[in-house]
């Protein structure tokens, strides 16, 4: 059982298990890497690791004002990210038809966008946060003072991480085989889903 780990494990495995539910952001992790390369999918998973990471911190730091906060601006930060994710997969749509395997930029172009994108994309849904504060209370995750609760955090980083490095890596080892009529196709039906993704997730927020 989780429960009788050591606490850097547990906040390892959370951190894993809390990012496997496919939804948007693997999504996005999954083109990005398919369209620009490895390197672009790599800064796309720090991103969302990274913003797991800060809400672990949260949870294990029992940060109720954080939590509230969230909570009671959850309407603003779901319109928010649904309009930002719209906009993606609406410009992912529109490039789907120059989609080709090679890709029309060099992988390491737009790794800062990459990275800045997929992190206020993972901030901006607030059910992340409580979540992560649900699962650290459910296990008893004590943490006592500020640099043990970062130390927990940083392995909340590398279980999300782990993850998502696997997403990206099995999505570049996947490119090779696709021929650019399938690059289209990818590129058309993640567009399609994100947009999708996005109303459903603006709807929530009513």
């Amino acid at each position: 059982m989780v429960w009788h780990l050591s606490p850097l494990i547990q906040a390892f495995l959370i951190g894993l298990v809390l990012a496997v539910p496919v939804g948007p952001m693997a999504l996005l992790c999954i083109q990005r890497t398919l369209r620009f390369g490895f390197s672009v999918g790599l800064a796309t998973s720090i991103g969302i690791s990274l913003a797991d990471a800060l809400y672990g911190l949260v949870g294990i730091l029992g940060l109720s004002a954080v939590s509230q906060f969230l909570f009671q601006y959850q309407m603003l930060l779901k319109i928010s990210g649904g309009i930002f994710l719209a906009i993606l997969g609406t410009r992912i749509l529109r490039e789907s038809r120059d989609l080709k395997k090679s890709g029309i930029v060099p992988e390491n172009k737009g790794l800062w966008a990459a990275f800045i994108s997929a992190f206020i994309l993972t901030l901006s849904n607030p059910m992340t946060v409580l979540a992560y504060v649900a699962v650290m209370a459910g296990v008893q995750m004590d943490s006592h003072g500020v640099d043990q609760a970062l130390i927990l955090a940083g392995s909340v980083f590398w279980g999300s991480l782990l993850w998502w490095v696997f997403l990206s890596g099995l999505a570049a080892c996947l490119k090779s085989k696709l021929e650019d009529r399938h690059m289209h196709a990818v590129g058309m039906v993640s567009g399609i889903l994100l947009i999708v993704f996005a109303v459903l997730i603006v709807l929530s927020a009513f």
